[in-house]
């Protein structure tokens, strides 16, 4: 009789698939990576693999759903929060999006998403996928906007989608140059500063 796996055993072994195949992802790009280079980077038999993704596009897709859980789970946390003025909870959500970088992790996964969009230009599918996750975080931040503009911290003249997509840019802008130098050319705690001091208003000397 075959052992029940506990619901913890299938979340650890779904994740060390997720992370090989991201690893892969990276490495090789989509196309090129198998399921075989999954498997073993993975350090699992195909069976095992195959037993909870039956396909790279599988794989992906639930890359893609971690990712937006984890945005959300930012979110929530980030909206929890005691803050003692707007623009604090503001530059308080930045810091955790932007430091979130410092981790090998994402930088691989910064990599990988360069791929995925160059992919996406050809795949419908994944372009479904790319563009349900951008509008899943955006909307988050739109509706942020929208409730301060109704507590009258933002100007409600302002679109608040023309104000999401500016923020949303300070972290993509961020990820971009990662992308293009690498991560250990851009500072990303000079970064944050200068991006927090935008966002505040200090970027300029008061004469």
């Amino acid at each position: 009789m075959t052992p029940k796996i506990s619901e913890e055993q299938v979340a650890a072994r779904r994740e060390q698939i997720i992370m090989a195949a991201v690893s892969c992802f990276a490495d090789k790009g989509f196309h090129k990576t198998t399921m075989q280079d999954v498997c073993k980077a993975a350090r699992l038999s195909p069976g095992a693999v195959y037993n909870y993704y039956e396909s790279k596009d599988e794989i992906i897709q639930a890359i893609c759903r971690m990712g937006d859980e984890m945005n959300a789970n930012l979110f929530n946390f980030a909206g929890s929060q005691e803050y003692a003025s707007p623009i604090a909870a503001y530059k308080s959500a930045l810091s955790l999006f932007i430091n979130q970088y410092k981790h090998p992790l994402f930088q691989t996964s910064v990599r990988m998403d360069a791929m995925f969009l160059a992919e996406a230009l050809h795949n419908c599918d994944l372009a479904d996928i790319g563009v349900g996750s951008y509008h899943k975080i955006l909307n988050q931040i739109i509706q942020m906007v929208e409730d301060s503009q109704e507590k009258g911290d933002i100007d409600k003249e302002l679109s608040a989608t023309a104000v999401a997509q500016v923020l949303f840019s300070l972290v993509q802008g961020m990820s971009t140059q990662i992308i293009m130098t690498g991560s250990k050319t851009l500072d990303i705690d000079a970064y944050l500063k200068a991006t927090l001091a935008t966002l505040g208003g200090e970027l300029f000397n008061k004469s």
